[in-house]
């Protein structure tokens, strides 16, 4: 955003945003932004007279900047790409699973790694 908006129409922009790029066979960010930008200015041009949401437009607020052309996130028409599960937490390590970081006792000797002496 360059300026504020309202929680209101932050919240509206967003979810329009997002379910054009979930229904999109090739979702383009900026298109997606655009879209959404459109109608919300017409919903809230349809309000009634006196209805506060109507009190000015906050369409030209939301800002997309690009380092260059506008792009798809992915072509849906691809399919999609197996992932292989994730190791057992610890797996591999030797360690038993701990993992944190290490903190110096207050004598400065001993040191303790996830709740561990070290």
């Amino acid at each position: 955003m360059t300026e504020a908006v309202t929680d209101r129409y932050a919240t509206e922009l967003a979810a329009l945003v997002y379910e054009d790029l979930a229904r999109a066979e090739h979702p383009v960010p900026l298109a997606a932004l655009s879209r959404a930008r459109r109608r919300l200015e017409a919903a809230r041009q349809q309000l009634p007279a006196g209805d506060p949401r109507g009190a000015w437009p906050e369409w030209s607020t939301p800002s997309l900047f690009l380092a260059g052309p506008p792009l798809p996130l992915f072509d849906a028409g691809q399919g999609v790409e197996r992932v292989a599960p994730m190791p057992e937490e610890g797996a591999g390590r030797g360690d038993g699973g701990a993992q944190g970081r290490r903190v110096r006792g207050a004598s400065g000797g001993a040191t303790a790694t996830a709740g561990r002496i070290a």
